[in-house]
């Protein structure tokens, strides 16, 4: 795990919120890699944006305009090859869960289509809904997998269960089964929310790397008050505007 911590950065995008989850370990690494590297190289070109405004502060030859186009161009230059590295894993991580989801429930649906599992999916159809859930809870303790495989490889209304039920027994029997198989699901669809959750953040931070240009004004108590904020945008729109009047 990575022990920089620049503060001018979000911490929700330190590459140790990956590697610091409960299920990251040695199991777990490989899957997680791609999405740790990723926040590495989110951290890495935001602290390299804030550290070209602050030199671009420190250039005489720039004013303040000048300085914030710069920091600008700079940062679209860092922060494009970040933002197609992030839609790339967010892919890759759906398309890993649902592989493994696959992998998962393979065995299940295999040995679910044998003659004896269409008479223990009417058998449990045919039970209370508290004898049906303790039968199924009793066939994943025990690691009945006739029973379990009848009941959790078919579609659950054939078994009189909902589908969340089923997904929640289906996991229960997976951990038991194939703990890391599980285990490496369970942490990737961890990193997957997570990294849907930071995406508006990169944008934020970026935003607020470049900075803008502020115009204040006196307020009524004495003290300097924002009036307006200049973005690069804008002062790139006035720019064009401007050189159009050289062009031959």
């Amino acid at each position: 795990m990575s022990d920089t911590v620049d503060t001018r950065v979000s911490l929700d995008l330190h590459p140790g919120n990956i590697e610091g989850m409960d299920l990251y370990d040695e199991d777990t690494r490989p899957v997680l890699a791609q999405a740790v590297g990723l926040l590495n190289s989110t951290h890495s070109a935001l602290v390299a944006i804030h550290d070209a405004k602050a030199a671009a502060a420190t250039n005489p030859t720039l004013n303040e305009a000048a300085q914030l186009l710069a920091v600008d161009d700079y940062a679209g230059k860092r922060m494009g090859p970040v933002t197609r590295e992030w839609d790339k894993t967010v892919r890759n991580l759906d398309s890993n869960i649902a592989m493994a989801e696959q992998e998962l429930a393979a065995p299940l649906e295999q040995k679910a289509s044998q003659m004896v599992s269409g008479e223990l999916r009417a058998h449990f159809k045919a039970m209370k809904p508290g004898e049906r859930m303790a039968g199924v809870q009793a066939a994943i303790d025990t690691g009945d997998e006739v029973v379990v495989s009848a009941v959790l490889g078919a579609p659950a209304m054939l078994s009189g269960l909902t589908t969340d039920m089923q997904a929640a027994l289906r996991q229960q029997w997976n951990e038991k089964a194939n703990p890391v198989g599980a285990k490496r699901l369970r942490a990737m669809t961890a990193a997957k929310a997570y990294l849907d959750r930071c995406g508006g953040i990169v944008l934020k931070e970026w935003h607020d790397a470049v900075g803008v240009i502020e115009e204040t004004k006196e307020g009524r108590n004495g003290r300097r008050i924002v009036a307006r904020r200049i973005t690069a945008a804008e002062i790139r729109a006035q720019k064009t505007k401007a050189d159009s009047a050289f062009v031959l």
